[in-house]
């Protein structure tokens, strides 16, 4: 089989302080937002380099714009998914590879229902997410929420602590976390 078109958008988490989590669990959780990211791109890109073209889609968040109290391991995995795409993307220019990493906001799935919260504004089906991500595939950083991607633009020109207390509101209005 020749896979010319990949999507990286396997991903859980969890809320809860780092401390209190068990080593097991957020291994399993680097393993699946981050090492599987990374192996499987590193298995399909020969192909695509070869075949001098495809496209990589790796689902990343919004929450790169900071850290998330309470949300630390999963942050930090989406963190990395970002930057691996961008590097990934820049070391095969010369391909016709096109690479985007995707930063949806709060999607409706039940990802959210799973750590016990309920999304409950600025939401957008994982269907809506999809079809704004193929039609803007040329963006190598795509944010499909118009709302998101002003908040984005304001929160990475914010100072640190002033994005932590700002995020910790937003999480408990938005997802009751």
């Amino acid at each position: 089989y020749r896979i010319k078109f990949l999507i990286n958008n396997a991903a859980f988490g969890y809320k809860g302080d780092f401390l209190g989590s068990s080593a097991e669990s957020i291994a399993d959780l680097v393993t699946v937002n981050a090492t599987a990211y990374t192996l499987i791109t590193h298995t399909v890109l020969p192909q695509m380099r070869e075949m001098n073209c495809g496209a990589v889609i790796s689902v990343s968040s919004l929450n790169i714009a900071t850290p998330i109290p309470k949300s630390a391991v999963y942050t930090a995995t989406k963190f990395y998914d970002w930057a691996l795409s961008l590097a990934v993307a820049f070391e095969n220019a010369k391909y016709n590879i096109v690479f985007q990493a995707l930063l949806p906001g709060t999607t409706i799935t039940p990802f959210h229902i799973k750590q016990g919260s309920q999304p409950r504004w600025l939401t957008m089906t994982a269907d809506e997410v999809a079809k704004r991500s193929l039609n803007r595939l040329y963006k190598k950083i795509y944010l499909p929420n118009r709302v998101d991607r002003v908040a984005f633009e304001v929160f990475t020109r914010l100072p640190w602590f002033v994005r932590m207390k700002l995020v910790t509101y937003i999480m408990k209005a938005r997802l009751n976390v």
